[in-house]
């Protein structure tokens, strides 16, 4: 069974994805409670992550609010 996105399967893979800078689940569920305006700032300050879960947001919000046709 393959293990879930951002979950390591393996040591190895661990490592892999702490050095390249890939957050935890626990980071990621974090920046997503986080407001707009927060992420912002963050993402300003350089954290790539926080600048992927901006972009991203607007985007799934707009989907979970378009009416159904």
């Amino acid at each position: 069974m393959k293990p879930p996105p951002l979950q390591a399967g393996s040591q190895e893979e661990a490592e892999w994805l702490i050095r390249h800078k890939y957050p935890s689940q626990a980071e990621l569920e974090h920046l997503r409670s986080e407001s707009l305006d927060v992420l912002q700032l963050k993402a300003s300050a350089g954290d790539t992550t926080a600048a992927a879960v901006l972009g991203k947001r607007p985007a799934l919000e707009g989907i979970r609010r378009r009416p159904s046709t």
